[in-house]
């Protein structure tokens, strides 16, 4: 899982727009959260794994970007459309990343999926946005 965390991270770094990646940690638990934004926070899980022979198995794998913003803008309709614009560009950057990782693959994993895009209700100024991607991968006793 730490090469497929590299190569995940890796391809998320070439987004400009993007200010800070990392591993998921519980960053934006804190009051003042240890990131730069706006940031995406990578967490990979394993749900199910189906041994092939005693030291080989087909990972079926998730991985989830949280993108974190720090959001000041207003969204409503009575915004003036050019603020309104601007409080929502957060939503390219969503898609930007989506765009990124659906259909990414590379020798090790197999092409990645877009399962869901999930909005994070917050009760402060941040605004968290979760997609999450599957895809499989092999593996030869954790050369993964």
């Amino acid at each position: 899982m730490k090469q497929l965390f590299l190569d995940i991270t890796a391809e998320l770094d070439t987004l400009t727009e993007l200010k800070w990646v990392d591993e998921e940690k519980g960053q934006m638990n804190f009051e003042n959260p240890p990131v730069v934004f706006p940031a995406a926070l990578v967490a990979i899980s394993t749900p199910q794994r189906r041994s092939i022979n005693d030291k080989h198995q087909n990972v079926a794998a998730q991985v989830q970007v949280t993108l974190a913003f720090d959001f000041m803008g207003n969204t409503n309709t009575r915004t003036p459309m050019v603020a309104r614009a601007k409080s929502l560009e957060y939503y390219d950057v969503v898609e930007k990343t989506k765009n990124l990782l659906h259909g990414y693959s590379n020798d090790d994993i197999s092409t990645m999926d877009c399962t869901n895009i999930v909005q994070l209700p917050r009760p402060d100024q941040y605004k968290t946005v979760a997609l999450t991607f599957s895809t499989t991968f092999f593996d030869a006793n954790g050369e993964l």
